[in-house]
């Protein structure tokens, strides 16, 4: 807000060549523990990646001790 180019109406997150309302920002900042691990399993549902993620998730679970969560929407 101290800035020279300060601007009443703004975009974050995304890179707007059109209108030039996109504000820069700076590297993420990652929250979790340094021990978390994440993974993204990505599926259409209706053919089997479901049920495959699913097994995926309880198999981390139980061999690798991990605790574990899904959703699924």
């Amino acid at each position: 807000m101290s800035s020279k180019d300060f601007k009443q109406k703004f975009f974050v997150g995304i890179e707007d060549d059109v209108t030039n309302l996109s504000l820069k920002y700076g590297d993420p900042i990652n929250v979790l523990p340094k021990d978390t691990k994440q993974f993204i399993f990505w599926g259409l549902g209706g053919d089997g990646t479901i049920g495959a993620n699913k097994a995926a998730i309880k198999t981390l679970g139980i061999e690798a001790n991990m605790e574990v969560q899904g959703y699924f929407s």
